[in-house]
């Protein structure tokens, strides 16, 4: 292991360092007294599988009970964790059960947090070629919204933790440009102009409801009746409205 294991595994201080200088009294029960690990437990207020790893870290050797587990075991189990395999294969490999692999494991110093490693970049790597796989298949132009609702799981995952990268794959971002102001008093020139010239061929018999579907059916006549003036005044000389 020493030829393939990184010097930053297991950097990170362990926060209950002083609880580690009891381990004497633990194998002093064990060996002495032939204590059991959950008479251990009870005794110590501590759970089976702490005393266990706590046991194995200081390679007490004698304390394993279970034949199965020896030093071949541990170096197999050791090595398939360093390589990325689930703890059920392992188990399987091995005709254990996970709790006994995931023991062993934890009594290696810096494993735990190499295999978090492993799986955070075997996540990295498999959201990355979803993203990838999606944009390249598709034949339409791809947008931001579109890969969004497509890979959502990816997307986000990609967005908190790798958003350099998600940026550079991924289409620019389209502006969203504001429409102009409605200039009425110019809307309000062109519908009377338009009314004056209708009306001015005698159709005197004609609705607002028939005048506003000549302007475009907007409900300009109907809806904003103070902001045209103009054809108000216009509308009222032809006594179509009061």
């Amino acid at each position: 292991l020493n030829t393939c294991w990184p010097t930053y595994a297991g950097s990170r201080t362990n926060k209950k360092k002083e609880i580690f200088k009891s381990h004497k009294k633990y194998s002093f029960h064990i060996v002495e007294n032939n204590t059991s690990v959950s008479n251990l437990g009870k005794e110590f207020s501590r759970s089976r599988c702490y005393i266990k790893t706590l046991i194995y870290k200081k390679y007490l050797r004698a304390f394993k009970r279970n034949t199965k587990i020896n030093i071949f075991t541990e170096l197999l189990i050791k090595s398939m964790a360093v390589r990325g395999f689930s703890l059920a294969s392992i188990a399987e490999k091995n005709s254990l059960s996970e709790g006994a692999v995931s023991s062993v494991i934890s009594s290696c110093y810096g494993l735990c947090s190499w295999r978090k490693k492993c799986k955070k970049d075997s996540l990295r790597r498999r959201h990355k070629q979803k993203i990838l796989r999606f944009i390249h298949n598709q034949s339409v132009s791809i947008t931001r919204k579109l890969v969004k609702e497509s890979c959502y799981a990816s997307f986000y995952w990609l967005n908190k933790h790798e958003c350099d990268w998600l940026n550079s794959c991924l289409p620019k971002t389209i502006r969203c440009y504001k429409n102009k102001r409605v200039d009425w008093s110019e809307r309000d020139i062109i519908s009377s102009s338009l009314i004056n010239d209708v009306l001015s061929q005698g159709q005197y018999s004609m609705s607002l409801t028939s005048l506003d579907a000549l302007l475009g059916g907007h409900g300009w006549l109907l809806k904003y009746r103070d902001k045209l003036p103009m054809t108000m005044i216009l509308l009222r000389k032809m006594e179509l409205i009061k």
